[in-house]
This record gives structure tokens, sequence and C-alpha cells, in this order.
């Protein structure tokens, strides 16, 4: 279920999608084919450039055994019911008749709700992301698996299964995070609806080495299953003015680098001064000059006003999109729908059917 909040919002989307998009992918079919990188531009199977521009999914709120002492059955009824109500095979069709080719599956891929126990993992919520895809993929439209709530940050995620920033400490968190991403990613060799696999959301490391460390080590356990899909690097957050950055140069071709660019993060309130365009223009420039992105395609992964910020908001949202669009930026807004608590989104979701999370 959903409401349009913004109709204004909306036209700006169709508007924006349908200029710029699809770049040279043919018309006639919707079928995702394989993604690859080629210098700082992405190419699809039969070489044309394609632009990556659509939605996060929004903070998807799945139940773990970390977080609820449930049994795994019950868990996996909540999840069930997350999915048929907050992202269906109908929201894949809006998405692809506005114009938007993928869909970055936001919170999605926690890792306590991906892994039971150590070395172990829900298949029955794999189940739930394969059902995802296909309904991505009959429309046409990418999917961007992410990592989320692994122990990356702290400043945002302070309880996240108890395990704060410690994956940059905790050599036993570190190394489980990697091998549930090799089974990620044994899991989906091989299929074209999915762009990539966005490492981790968000974070928050105590220097570049530690970043670079970790980086290396699972892209080279995605690599030792999957040589095709894209590897997605969220740049250093919390907070990002540091030369943390993406933590260095990596040796593998296949790789996108990624932002989040918020006016009023962690306020939830209008920020008092949304930058203007010209302010907006020079700082896309600032950081398309540094050196890591002369030789890697940027996707602007999470970006949006809040709701209360009115017109200002989106008039930042308008230029934003026109200048990442005039700069062959990716980007996926944040979000398609607000579920949850959040006041961003396209959409409103109802939560009528959280109710009873046990119920089926």
């Amino acid at each position: 279920m959903k409401n349009m909040f913004c109709p204004l919002l909306l036209i700006l989307f169709l508007t924006c999608f349908s200029i710029s998009c699809s770049g040279g992918e043919p018309k006639s079919d919707i079928t995702p084919v394989f993604l690859r990188v080629e210098g700082t531009k992405i190419l699809n199977a039969h070489g044309a450039r394609v632009f990556l521009r659509g939605f996060n999914s929004g903070p998807m709120k799945f139940a773990s055994y970390k977080d609820d002492h449930r049994n795994l059955q019950d868990i996996y009824n909540f999840n069930r019911k997350v999915y048929e109500h907050y992202l269906t095979a109908d929201d894949f069709r809006n998405i692809r008749e506005m114009g938007a080719n993928v869909v970055r599956l936001h919170s999605f891929l926690k890792f306590w709700t991906l892994e039971t126990e150590k070395g172990n993992y829900d298949d029955n919520f794999l189940q739930i992301l394969d059902r995802i895809i296909d309904d991505a993929s009959r429309n046409g439209i990418y999917i961007i698996i992410v990592m989320a709530q692994a122990g990356q940050n702290n400043p945002q995620n302070e309880n996240e299964g108890g395990f704060g920033n410690s994956i940059w400490t905790d050599e036993d968190l570190r190394n489980r995070v990697i091998s549930a991403w090799r089974h990620v990613a044994q899991r989906y060799v091989g299929n074209p609806c999915v762009a990539g696999y966005d490492i981790l959301n968000e974070p928050s490391p105590p220097s570049k080495e530690a970043l670079y460390s970790f980086y290396s080590e699972v892209i080279t356990a995605i690599r030792s299953v999957d040589s095709d899909h894209i590897v997605f690097l969220d740049r250093k957050h919390f907070p990002k003015e540091t030369d943390i950055r993406w933590g260095g140069i990596y040796n593998d071709k296949n790789i996108v680098l990624q932002t989040h660019e918020y006016v009023d993060a962690k306020k939830n309130q209008p920020a008092n001064h949304y930058p203007t365009r010209q302010e907006l223009e020079q700082g896309i420039k600032e950081y398309l000059s540094w050196t890591e992105l002369q030789e890697r395609p940027l996707l602007v992964g999470e970006f949006s006003a809040i709701w209360d910020a009115g017109k200002s908001g989106l008039q930042w949202t308008d230029d934003m999109i026109e200048l990442m669009n005039k700069q062959e930026i990716n980007w996926t807004y944040f979000s398609y729908k607000s579920v949850f608590g959040t006041r961003r989104g396209l959409y409103r979701s109802q939560e009528w059917w959280l109710r009873d999370w046990t119920a089926e």
C-alpha cells in the first residue's frame, strides 16, 4: 500500500528519468543483461552505455534472531509479510513506468538477518531476495544488493546487534561478514538482474588502512566465486570530511565508487540552508576532481530532502538531479517508499500489516 505524498516530486522524477536513465540500452527489450565497468563508464553486455538511475527501496525492517528471541519460522513469517506488502511486483512495474532502471536494496541484506549462527545462513530469507530479484527482472529493473548492520558504524546505528562499530576491531566478525559475502555472491553468480554488490552501507572505519584492508578482502572473496558482477564501494561516513574516502585504489576494474549526499543528516528536521544550485555544482565538481574518480564511475547512492523542507527541499532535489545528470553521475534517490517512521521518500507506506508480525 502506498500514498503519494508529493505530486510535484513525482512529476520531477517522471521528467528526469524520461531523459536520462536508459543511456544506450535498446528500447525494445527491457530484459536486464550483465553490466560491467569500463573506465568511468558502465556498459551493458551489448557495449552500450548505461546510467544507473532509480531509487533505494527504503529502510526495510527485516527481523533477525539477533533482534528478537522468536524462532526462525516466526522471523521468516515476518520477513515474508514485509516483502509481500512493502516491495511488490506492482511496485517494480511502477518504477519501470517512471523510466527508472535500478533499485538499491537499502537495509535489506542485514548481516544479522542473513546469518543465523556462525557460518550458517537463512536460506528462507534469501528466497525472499530471490523473489524480489525475479520481480525486478521481469520489469527490466536492476538490483544492487547492499550489506547493512554488520557492525560498520556506530553514530547512525547504535544498536547493530550489539556490535556497534566493531567490525574494524573484531577479527571474527570481520571474517564472518567476508564469508557471508562469498555465500551471497555464490548464490547470484550468473544472474544479470543483479547490477552488483554494495559491500557495506555507510562504513565508518578508524583509518584508511582499515577500510582498504576490509574492502580488499571482500573483493577477493567475491571474485573467488563471481568474476562478473560490479562491486560498489561506499565512501567513509561519520564524518566524511577526512582523507579516508574509499580507502585507496583497488586492483579490480569492475568497481563503482559511491557517496551519499544529505544536507539534513542526523537532524530529522529541515536544514536551515539547502545549498543553491551554484553551491551544489561547485561541490560536485570538487569531488569529481578527486584522484579515485578519474578512473571509476560514481554512484550517489543516497540523497533526498525531508518532507518538511517544502519548496526549498524540492528545489534542492531538482537541482541535485539536474546537475548529476549533466555530470553523467549514476544515482539512486532515497527512497521509493517511506516506512518505519522515516520522513523521506516518494511514497508513504501504510503500516497496518505490521500489527501482528507473526500472522500468516
